[in-house]
């Protein structure tokens, strides 16, 4: 699947959060989806502000109904700098806004990968605690993370069973 317009909708949303909408995290994403009907969207191909900037052009509305039309949300980043990359920091910032904003992601299913030449393992703890409380404050069930081949392989499996 490729990026596609945020109004289409997919059981399976694949948020790429990657510089590259056909690099490595891309790749990694085909791989664990493989077998699935999924819809990538790469985040780099939107405006996102930051957490208080009020700019024309913000597209984080669209960011977020894809996801509330998707039962399953996969996020994929690379490792910079020992940590995720800046647009999925700018993304997870703005869920502070959700309260009362007439959006819901509860309930909604959440993978997590990492990828990235050998993140140490600080960067992997800290990027997982932090998604761990993206999930808990947002009501998402987070049914894995992975940041490895073999952990990439069994949250495959995993999604092809949820199917």
């Amino acid at each position: 699947s490729t990026s596609s317009p945020a109004t289409s909708t997919s059981k399976i949303l694949f948020i790429n959060a990657s510089r590259n909408s056909d690099g490595n995290t891309a790749k990694i994403g085909q791989e664990l989806l493989n077998g699935t009907d999924y819809r990538q969207l790469n985040l780099i191909e939107y405006n996102i502000n930051q957490l208080g900037q009020n700019r024309d052009g913000d597209q984080y509305e669209e960011v977020l109904s894809a996801m509330e039309q998707s039962e399953t949300i996969v996020i994929g980043t690379p490792v910079y700098w020992h940590s995720m990359s800046g647009s999925l920091k700018t993304l997870f910032d703005r869920f502070y806004e959700l309260q009362g904003s007439g959006h819901n992601l509860s309930g909604k299913k959440l993978y997590f990968l990492m990828q990235g030449s050998a993140p140490t393992n600080l960067s992997i703890e800290s990027t997982e605690y932090i998604i761990q409380r993206v999930a808990a404050q947002t009501n998402k069930h987070l049914k894995g993370m992975a940041d490895n081949d073999n952990e990439i392989g069994q949250l495959h499996n995993q999604i092809l069973e949820e199917q």
